[in-house]
């Protein structure tokens, strides 16, 4: 949550301070342990789970494709594609847009299904309208994190404090970010984070 304005910018939604205050229990999520691993994710993890699972119907033995995974090399899997999987690909997981796009329409198997995630402006998978699945979801998540069976990638670049945002979403837009990028807004918390 963060002030712009004298407003104040929740879940992408701008409130004013005066209409803040309890919030009901069905809009709380509980979260296992607030370090960065579980924090990210709250939005990545739910995301790609409930994406895959809910808009997707993956099933088991499905090749699934799944765009931005690689980073650069995404553009160079989809254009392998074909001669990877001839019948084509049963899900694509799309987010990056633009002629990938195209790319990975043409790259879809008969009755293949692409799921498009971040495009929240235009069309697209859209986390909140799933909020019914999230706590199945983030404790099977969170199960396979402490089982190992799962990695977070989190960025070990450290950001504290509110100063450092605009220097975090710079690493994040230079392509150097390995993982999620985190920023903790309390130093004393991050410390203490340290031990859990």
């Amino acid at each position: 949550m963060e002030e712009a304005c004298g407003l104040w910018r929740f879940a992408g939604e701008e409130v004013s301070k005066a209409s803040m205050g309890p919030v009901p229990a069905k809009h709380l999520l509980p979260v296992p342990r607030p370090d960065a691993e579980v924090v990210s994710m709250l939005t990545s993890g739910l995301t790609a789970s409930i994406a895959l699972e809910k808009a997707g119907k993956l099933s088991s033995g499905e090749v699934v494709l799944v765009t931005a995974a690689a980073g650069g090399t995404g553009q160079f899997a989809v254009q392998v594609l074909k001669n990877e999987f001839p019948k084509g690909v049963d899900i694509i997981y799309e987010s990056v847009g633009g002629d990938m796009f195209n790319l990975c329409l043409n790259a879809l198997a008969v009755y293949g299904r692409l799921v498009v995630i971040g495009m929240v402006s235009q069309a697209g998978f859209f986390l909140n309208h799933y909020s019914r699945f999230w706590n199945e979801h983030i404790n099977r998540l969170f199960d396979l994190y402490s089982s190992g069976k799962l990695k977070v990638a989190v960025d070990p670049r450290k950001f504290l404090g509110l100063a450092a945002v605009a220097d975090a979403v710079e690493h994040l837009h230079s392509g150097q970010s390995l993982g999620k990028v985190v920023v903790c807004m309390d130093p004393a918390f991050a410390q203490q984070a340290a031990r859990l």
